[in-house]
């Protein structure tokens, strides 16, 4: 037993020595297979080493505040929702700012300047869209560019939803402003000073959009209090100043408005006898009601303002309305009965006279067939009488040289045939005077329709230019 522990005790000191050759071996064999670089030790350094706490802000004093510079730069409007009244929109949102605690000796890492790290292990400003209207969303994960001077660049693509209120009065040559605010979430001005990089928008990069065009653009920065927070915020504005195209909407909407109209208007043309005016009347203001439904589409529901086109609109489906209860009452008028409406002197007088001649209409029957046969059995029953009058006549004188008159009244008699041929010819000349009145009546629609139609037109044009 003696013997053995001192064995054992002989042999330990030589395998303890060969274990520490075999190890120091190996480990230095390990280390030139895999030897690290000027960059994994950098980062070994600034976030191993130095225990880098991305919690806290990067500051030396507690009461310094971050210097953050921002800047948006528009990449496409993706939508204008106007009936929601958001604007989607691609951006690259580009933050800058300097921690000191990831800076580093250039000499001591082969001249690495910088390196891309994930904003996971960083300190990043908390900055949201004060306006938003939903999350915004990272159309990619990228990563920060770090600076040997501790000089920290962040340049995000977004897809961006801010609410923008839209001013319809001028649809569809309405220009709008939209704005996005950027303000930090968590910060006041005393722990984080929020500015802009530049003095305008790059637009550089930004696409054009198919319905809106960007004509202007501004940054404005500004102080934001909030009850919970001692000091103001800051908050930076970026305002697009966008202006809507119109060919869409004089295409689709505007040109077949003013063909309906005018379609509406010449109805009046069509003779009175064809039954298909109050048709097209009714199928023009039906039109319209469709065109209309467009303009609904695109314009947000509120009672703030009406549309330039819709008050368009309206004004043209009164016209249409109003064409339709004149033509109702101007058939009536041509259909009328003289048994049952005798024409009052007035109409003869005002309409059949006077505004029948300032259209320079003439009540001639002989132009319209139907009344020309009226016209034609009238002369024929005139004729008659007058020849049996005549014959009547020449009788008496050859059987008596004086005669009492009543006799001669008596056998002057015109028969009742006759009679009730001029009786007849009597009614047809008023039913000739209310369908000649029907007829102006007729004439001044039209006037008055097409005058209405190209004033509310001309006005129209008239703000479409000014709005442009």
């Amino acid at each position: 037993m003696t013997f053995k522990i001192l064995l054992v005790g002989f042999l330990l000191p030589f395998v303890f020595c060969a274990s520490m050759f075999c190890g120091t071996t190996f480990s230095t064999t390990e280390v030139n297979k895999f030897e690290m670089t000027d960059e994994d030790r950098l980062r070994e350094e600034l976030f191993v080493r130095r225990r880098y706490n991305r919690d806290s802000r990067p500051v030396r004093k507690v009461s310094d505040a971050v210097q953050v510079e921002l800047a948006v730069i528009p990449v496409q409007i993706a939508k204008v929702d106007a009936q929601n009244e958001i604007l989607k929109m691609h951006i690259w949102l580009e933050l800058k700012w300097t921690d000191f605690r990831l800076t580093w000796n250039v000499s001591d890492y082969g001249e690495l300047t910088d390196i891309l790290v994930r904003v996971s292990q960083l300190w990043v400003p908390d900055i949201s869209l004060r306006n938003s209207a939903e999350n915004w969303k990272a159309l990619t994960a990228v990563n920060a560019d770090v600076h040997f001077n501790g000089f920290v660049s962040w340049a995000p693509p977004l897809m961006t939803a801010s609410y923008c209120p839209i001013d319809i009065s001028w649809f569809p040559f309405d220009e709008q402003r939209c704005v996005l605010e950027f303000e930090s979430w968590s910060y006041d001005s005393s722990k984080l000073e929020l500015t802009s990089q530049k003095a305008s928008i790059d637009m550089n990069n930004y696409r054009n959009n198919s319905e809106w065009d960007v004509i202007d653009t501004s940054i404005n920065s500004t102080l934001v209090r909030y009850e919970s927070w001692i000091h103001p915020g800051n908050m930076v504005i970026f305002t697009l100043h966008l202006r809507r195209q119109t060919l869409f909407y004089w295409v689709n909407l505007i040109l077949p408005c003013l063909l309906l109209s005018a379609l509406s208007a010449f109805t009046f043309v069509l003779p009175l006898q064809s039954g298909e005016r109050i048709s097209l009347e009714m199928a023009a203001l039906l039109a319209l009601n469709v065109h209309q439904l467009l303009v609904i589409d695109n314009v947000p529901t509120t009672s703030d303002a009406t549309p330039l086109i819709g008050i368009y609109f309206a004004c043209v489906m009164v016209m249409n309305a109003a064409s339709l209860v004149s033509m109702v009452v101007i058939s009536n008028l041509y259909h009328r009965s003289v048994s049952t409406h005798p024409i009052p002197n007035w109409v003869k007088t005002i309409i059949c006279q006077r505004i029948g001649r300032f259209f320079k209409m003439k009540n001639n029957p002989k132009n319209d067939q139907h009344l020309s046969k009226y016209r034609y059995s009238d002369q024929i029953s005139e004729s008659t009488a007058a020849r049996n009058l005549s014959k009547e006549m020449r009788q008496l004188k050859e059987d008596v040289v004086m005669y009492d008159v009543s006799a001669v009244r008596a056998n002057c008699r015109i028969p009742s045939g006759e009679a009730n041929a001029v009786n007849q010819h009597g009614e047809d000349e008023q039913e000739v005077d209310w369908q000649f009145a029907a007829l102006v009546i007729d004439r001044l629609c039209f006037f008055f329709s097409a005058v209405y139609i190209a004033i509310v037109t001309a006005t129209f044009y008239a703000f479409a230019l000014a709005a442009n």
